[in-house]
């Protein structure tokens, strides 16, 4: 199975068995919701179709992508040329792959499952339209009239059922975004579609300096976590495109990255997580452009988180707006909950208030879920993560543990290559300065110390970007299930983060 074809069966896979919400109302009582745009579906079927995707789409048709990426032409057929005129073409030429296109990102974009009796009045207009195409083929083949009369009756059959289920489809559609409009708290963090997702392309920005470092320090055991950002400093031009090819990563790991960190904004209680959606995405669609110009004429498939180009992106813009949120968390607000669906008052815990501590919180929270995903699975998927080393254990037991990790990283296309390399506790010779425990110790007495070096992760424009922003958060997701494991295994440790424009090296020290 090619790549496309195993990212399109994960799509289906993910709205058949994780997708927990049903639509406002069923196919059987769609008529019944909307009877006058039903009536307009029936007979302008392809103009609802058009109005429906760009609905979809907010507007913004930058956004659009032929059959919402779901063919292997899909980005490559001009799109961004005459977005359009494209549709046009869509709705007119493959009416029923745009109808179920426009479906399909609906259900992604708000987790929407279809009822049984929606798949069985489906399933049967498809059901009738193959057994009209059997008829007219024994009719043609045997020329036999009986055939012919039963070919035309099950056509005329097929085609009513056609016409009024993809009627009542677009009119539950229209239903559904309605309601989208009206309470933007149903639509879900943009990764579930897989979340499937996308990444931009080159040549706008002129080379520079490697930028400045980011710095993370995991908690020893029951107590807090010091977390460093850079240091003050002039803010380096942005950053230029990756300038060599990096790995696909496997589709369920690139959605474990990265719901991991939505999941530990929602943990850290400083904003609604309704709003913080909001916000991400405007932050992401006011980048996209200039992205996409960055890397042009490659193409980057938005939505396709698959691709390292496009993980690269909304890794940045979902840690960016991560950071900016936690300068400003709120102590105390409404937010929407799906289990009551009702408001409700949201406090955070007052041993948090300080927003300062909410960085190194969110890098030991979303560590924690990283970890347990390559330990338990995710979605399916087992990655064979390491256990816990056990009490006591040596420094080369952790080691062989942190070694695991980072293969599992690269097996998954994270990065090219990962290497460990044991060594002392010291200056690295940089001139920068070195995060120390939280206990006070300095790093050159604070134990065993190791390095890891990844070549070409997929992460690695985002860091160079967030350092551009003068962000105080930097997502390096690998260093964050690392650390998890570490204090699992009764250890805490502190990395410090150093890139260029071909890697990342991380300089770690166990306490």
């Amino acid at each position: 199975m090619g790549a496309f074809s195993e990212a399109k069966y994960a799509k289906m896979e993910l709205r058949g068995q994780q997708y927990t919400r049903h639509w406002k109302t069923d196919l059987k009582g769609a008529t019944c919701s909307s009877p006058g745009f039903c009536c307009v579906a029936a007979f302008c079927s392809c103009c609802v179709s058009y109005h429906l995707r760009k609905r979809q789409l907010r507007g913004d048709m930058s956004r659009y992508i032929c059959c919402n990426g779901d063919w292997p032409c899909s980005g490559r057929c001009g799109e961004q040329s005459a977005p359009e005129m494209c549709l046009c073409l869509e709705v007119s030429c493959c009416f029923a792959q745009s109808v179920a296109s426009t479906r399909w990102a609906i259900q992604d974009e708000m987790h929407l499952q279809n009822t049984q009796c929606d798949n069985c009045i489906i399933g049967t207009m498809i059901a009738a339209q193959y057994l009209a195409c059997i008829c007219w083929l024994a009719a043609c083949i045997s020329g036999n009239d009986v055939l012919q009369d039963l070919a035309q009756l099950t056509d005329m059959i097929a085609d009513i059922l056609w016409c009024s289920v993809c009627a009542c489809m677009q009119t539950q559609h229209k239903v559904q975004l309605d309601e989208r409009d009206s309470n933007p708290n149903i639509v879900v963090a943009p990764y579930a579609a897989p979340a499937p997702q996308a990444m931009h392309g080159g040549g706008g920005y002129p080379p520079q300096q490697p930028p400045p470092y980011g710095a993370y320090a995991a908690p020893p055991p029951q107590s807090g976590m010091a977390y460093g950002a850079p240091p003050p400093q002039l803010l380096p031009l942005p950053p230029g495109p990756v300038a060599f090819p990096r790995r696909q990563l496997e589709l369920n790991f690139a959605v474990l990255q990265l719901r991991s960190g939505y999941e530990a904004v929602d943990d850290l209680d400083c904003i609604p997580m309704n709003e913080f959606q909001k916000k991400f995405w405007k932050l992401r669609q006011a980048e996209w452009e200039p992205y996409t110009l960055l890397y042009s004429p490659l193409r980057i498939t938005q939505g396709n988180v698959a691709d390292p180009l496009y993980f690269d992106f909304i890794n940045c813009f979902q840690a960016a707006t991560a950071g900016l949120v936690m300068r400003q968390g709120l102590q105390e607000f409404e937010e929407y909950s799906e289990e009551t669906e009702t408001m409700g008052t949201v406090r955070r815990d007052p041993s948090l208030a300080d927003n300062a501590l909410l960085p190194g919180l969110f890098f030991e929270r979303e560590g924690e879920r990283l970890y347990r995903g390559l330990v338990e699975g995710f979605r399916g998927q087992q990655y064979g993560g390491p256990p816990p080393a056990k009490p006591g254990a040596s420094t080369e037991e952790l080691l062989t543990g942190v070694q695991q990790i980072l293969d599992i990283y690269v097996a998954n296309g994270y990065a090219l290559k990962a290497s460990l390399t044991p060594g002392s506790s010291g200056s690295s010779g940089s001139g920068r300065p070195t995060l120390s425990p939280v206990d006070g110790t300095s790093a050159a007495s604070a134990g065993s110390s190791f390095t890891v070096k990844l070549e070409g992760p997929a992460n690695l424009w985002s860091l160079q970007a967030l350092a551009a922003r003068r962000s105080n958060l930097f997502n390096q997701h690998d260093a964050a299930a690392v650390a998890a494991y570490l204090r699992a295994s009764g250890r805490s440790s502190t990395c410090r983060l150093a890139w260029s424009d071909t890697g990342v090296v991380q300089q770690w020290t166990l306490v």
